[in-house]
């Protein structure tokens, strides 16, 4: 259903009636909302070829940041949280490692994966969802984006990296660098 966020991204969706049904119950429960993860990029958001050397990026954000992670870097959070589960008890996390726009993005891929050269496509969420119609799951993540654009999203770097300050949150150029290789043999 649409009840709980207002679209029709199961994905997120499922997450969100889960855990309505989990707090209903009174299981103590921590929640972690977890924004796009860097490692969409080597699958459901890969680069779409646009010549020898071209890749297109068609996330449709426009000059919207989006706010993404990257997956260990969760991992570790989480980490965090279980060995002070007291601390975090009946908490909502909003989890994120850095927020970029889609033209910053591609310019960080350019700088670290060259000769590869990444742009923004500036596709609306029509485009979107039409050059994935193929898949599943196209219309879901067309509209998460749709909410992504419409609602003010909550995730903060600085408030992630107080809930572990142990942990060192990557940025999505930290993260591009030290994946270089795979991304580029991805991308190739």
């Amino acid at each position: 259903t649409i009840k709980i966020i207002g679209i029709a991204a199961r994905h997120l969706v499922a997450k969100a009636e889960v855990e309505a049904y989990m707090k209903g119950k009174g299981v103590p429960l921590t929640s972690l909302i977890v924004p796009t993860p860097y490692e969409d990029l080597l699958g459901i958001l890969r680069p779409l070829p646009a010549g020898q050397n071209n890749r297109w990026l068609a996330i449709p954000m426009g000059i919207t940041s989006l706010d993404m992670i990257s997956v260990d870097d969760v991992g570790d959070i989480v980490r965090v949280i279980f060995n002070n589960r007291t601390g975090h008890l009946h908490k909502t996390h909003s989890v994120c490692g850095d927020k970029q726009t889609i033209k910053e993005m591609a310019q960080i891929l350019s700088r670290h994966l060259s000769p590869l050269y990444f742009q923004d496509k500036q596709v609306t969420i029509h485009d979107y969802q039409q050059l994935n119609c193929q898949f599943p799951w196209s219309q879901d993540y067309a509209n998460m984006f749709d909410f992504y654009l419409r609602v003010d999203q909550r995730f903060n770097v600085d408030a992630t990296q107080r809930i572990s300050p142990s942990v060192r949150i990557r940025s999505f150029e930290e993260w591009v660098q030290a994946n270089a290789g795979r991304l580029k043999k991805a991308f190739s």
